[in-house]
């Protein structure tokens, strides 16, 4: 039985766009793949701020993009993982879940120049195949100026750029790993999530190569539609959280400027309520006023389906907020005794 194709294609998707279908139809058609699973990750390891939309928001509209592919699934591993997000390890969850499959990531130009910085990047030429497609300004001939000097030391052959298969602008090039490089030279889309962003908050209209129905769900959560202002004070931020817990009535409210070391934020706040919908009103009228205060959304949200322990996650800072008996089990009060109280 011949084995199946199957393309993985990782990024942010904020927002997903017709540029982003077009260039995987095309590579799917050249390298015959069956399937191509289209990853978001949930934070880049370069730890970019996502604007205010949330990693579900932009699974949500990464699903909606691919409602009509049959071939092409949005896939949620990443996500899932609610951690920084490395290629490897993606590469070698779909191993187990396709041990038979050839797996084919696929990436553009400018990613690729920087590929030989990726963690373990050696590992994923050991179990997938690589695809480099150009963007708008590159031509199929100046791809060879893209390859990493790390990346040479892999390849096996003599690259001569005149296209195996004109038709497709394609080039194949093996590995010392067994793998195979291809070049693929995929149609021209002047799009990109920055300027589909920039375009929505200027003209609150959809622009075009979004689809509608994406636009749609922008227009419903409100996404990119405020201008996402960059948080300067940090403490100032975890302040004015803080007040705004305690006056919507969060008990025992708490913040705390943690050590730079061994800490995964810069600051913490603890608050709790007397049952879970209080829990959930609290985080939600949060949310809802620092979003029209700052106009930034949490990078992550966790509890809310049941209230006892929810999480919000702004990156340098973490919320908790604790139905009153889940605080008195976990008393993180004790964990951050040491450690300065912002009022």
């Amino acid at each position: 039985m011949k084995k199946q194709n199957i393309g993985i294609f990782g990024g942010a998707f904020n927002p997903p766009h017709e540029g982003h279908l077009q260039s995987l139809r095309c590579v799917a058609k050249a390298t015959d793949l069956n399937k191509i699973l289209v990853v978001p990750y949930y934070q880049s390891p370069q730890g970019k701020s996502l604007s205010n939309a949330l990693p579900t928001d932009r699974l949500h509209m990464l699903s909606l993009l691919l409602s009509k592919e049959k071939s092409m699934k949005a896939e949620a591993f990443e996500i899932k993982q609610k951690s920084i997000s490395y290629t490897y390890l993606t590469i070698e969850e779909f191993r187990k879940k396709n041990a038979e499959a050839n797996l084919f990531l696929i990436m553009g130009v400018d990613s690729f120049e920087t590929f030989s910085s990726w963690k373990n990047f050696e590992q994923i030429l050991n179990h997938a195949n690589v695809v480099v497609t150009t963007r708008a300004g590159v031509s199929f001939s100046d791809l060879k100026n893209y390859i990493p000097s790390e990346i040479k030391a892999y390849i096996m052959e003599d690259i001569n750029f005149a296209p195996e298969q004109p038709a497709k602008k394609i080039k194949k090039v093996l590995l010392a790993t067994g793998k195979h490089l291809y070049f693929l030279e995929v149609p021209s889309v002047f799009a990109s999530s920055t300027d589909l962003r920039s375009f929505i908050f200027d003209k609150k209209t959809c622009p075009q190569h979004l689809s509608k129905d994406i636009f749609s769900y922008i227009e419903e959560h409100n996404l990119y539609l405020e201008k996402c202002r960059k948080v300067v004070d940090l403490k100032a931020f975890t302040v004015f959280c803080s007040q705004f817990l305690t006056q919507q009535g969060g008990v025992g409210t708490l913040a705390f400027n943690l050590p730079k070391e061994n800490s995964l934020s810069d600051f913490s706040i603890i608050s709790s309520a007397d049952n879970n919908k209080k829990v959930n009103f609290l985080a939600e009228t949060l949310i809802q006023g620092v979003l029209k205060n700052y106009g930034v959304k949490p990078q992550y949200v966790e509890g809310l389906a049941e209230g006892r322990w929810v999480i919000l996650d702004y990156g340098f800072l973490v919320i908790h907020l604790f139905h009153e008996p889940m605080r008195g089990k976990y008393y993180m009060e004790e964990l951050w005794k040491d450690c300065e109280e912002i009022k």
